[in-house]
């Protein structure tokens, strides 16, 4: 049996029904997303570098909506959690799906706009 992970759980929980917007998440915030975009009717979603292993494959088999995108790191092209994106890539038509040459994990996320510098330096999030 699948579970799913602690915190998906738990943000899963929350009433998401007023959020009808579209919805973006990095990680395992997209793996949620991905979830969650059917529970609030999310007219799209943007998923950065989504966990998709950490999905239940009749998560995955759902897919997102048609007017979303999918962002990813050059680093994940070769993660051996791949087979999990592509088949959530699979299972949703219409998604633009992208990826960032040159890019780490924390490339493709917020952490550069909060983060002192230094911190996104070495979390590979800008440049030095």
């Amino acid at each position: 049996e699948h579970h799913l992970c602690p915190c998906i759980k738990l943000a899963l929980e929350r009433d998401f029904t007023s959020l009808h917007r579209p919805q973006v998440g990095h990680s395992f915030g997209a793996a949620t997303v991905a979830i969650a975009c059917r529970r609030v009717r999310a007219p799209a979603v943007v998923l950065l570098d989504p966990w998709a292993f950490s999905l239940a494959p009749e998560e995955v088999a759902r897919g997102v909506p048609p007017a979303s995108l999918c962002v990813l790191c050059e680093a994940w092209l070769e993660s051996e959690e791949r087979h999990a994106i592509d088949a959530l890539l699979g299972s949703s038509p219409g998604i633009v799906s992208l990826y960032a040459p040159h890019t780490r994990h924390q490339s493709v996320s917020d952490t550069s706009t909060w983060a002192p510098r230094l911190v996104s330096e070495r979390m590979g999030g800008v440049g030095k």
